[in-house]
């Protein structure tokens, strides 16, 4: 694998991690704005929403598609940090930390610049040749 295809992976999964997040948020939203609102049926019968499918049908199929959607990015995730794992753990504790807080805790380059003390690119070349290494590590593995 090479440098930008990895990086790509790790910016991938950085991308799932923010997508996953907002599913969580919108689905407890939903479910929060669902339990305040109560239907009156006033003719004995059910009531409908468009295309005569109940309400309530509608609402719980949306629901099951968030959460397969949110299933399926999390089985995404899985599959990209198991992928790292093992290289990830032939690097420093600080190169892991600063790899770790950029693809799968999601924090800036600037936060992670503060946080460990580094001047304005420090953070990045760490990560950048962390990336590196593993790449080596998966060419090496491979032979």
């Amino acid at each position: 694998m090479t440098y930008n295809e990895l990086k790509n992976k790790l910016e991938e999964l950085r991308g799932k991690k923010r997508l996953f997040k907002q599913l969580e948020m919108q689905i407890s939203e939903e479910k929060a704005a669902m339990d305040g609102i109560k239907a009156v049926n006033y003719e004995n019968g059910a009531v409908r929403g468009v295309g005569g499918i109940a309400v309530q049908q509608r609402f719980v199929e949306h629901m099951e598609n968030l959460c397969a959607v949110r299933n399926r990015v999390l089985s995404e995730m899985f599959e990209i940090e198991e992928f790292i794992s093992a290289p990830i753990k032939e690097l420093s504790v600080t190169e892991q930390n600063m790899l770790v807080d950029r693809y799968v805790n999601g924090k800036p380059w600037r936060k992670i610049q503060e946080e460990y003390g580094y001047e304005e690119a420090q953070p990045y070349r760490i990560v950048s040749s962390a990336i590196k290494k593993i790449c080596r590590k998966m060419k090496d593995d491979r032979k």
